[in-house]
């Protein structure tokens, strides 16, 4: 089975989003933090994090090279827990820490939702 163009374009979307927070996180973590007023500095989990992103942006790049479902199964369905485990995160903070600043937890929240929505349509529609 091919992949949907909708599946194809969220993998490349990904991919941008990805490479760009993995870059920022793994390069300079403090730099993020001073400019969302983020009240959190842990320099060596921002840049795990960093390199976790960066991993999640490659396996969406080589998805978006992919030319079969069965290719790219096991990516998607690794997308959906992450991006929906990203998001309980996020609103975990927003919630318990109301030193988050209110704009970027909320847009970390939007993010990673999107981001669930696409992957999951994207896996219902190829399996059904």
């Amino acid at each position: 089975m091919d992949i949907s163009n909708i599946l194809k374009y969220t993998f490349l979307l990904h991919f941008i989003v990805a490479i760009l927070f993995g870059f920022l996180f793994f390069l300079s973590p403090e730099f993020y933090v001073d400019m969302t007023g983020w009240p959190f500095l842990d320099p060596a989990a921002g840049r795990v994090m960093g390199a976790g992103f960066l991993g999640f942006a490659i396996t969406s790049l080589f998805g978006y090279m992919a030319k079969t479902w069965e290719e790219v199964r096991i990516v998607v369905l690794g997308e959906i827990v992450f991006t929906l485990f990203g998001m309980l995160a996020s609103l975990w903070m927003i919630i318990v820490h109301a030193t988050i600043p209110a704009l970027w937890g909320w847009f970390n929240v939007l993010l990673m939702a999107v981001f669930f929505v696409l992957f999951l349509y994207s896996y219902v529609i190829a399996t059904r």
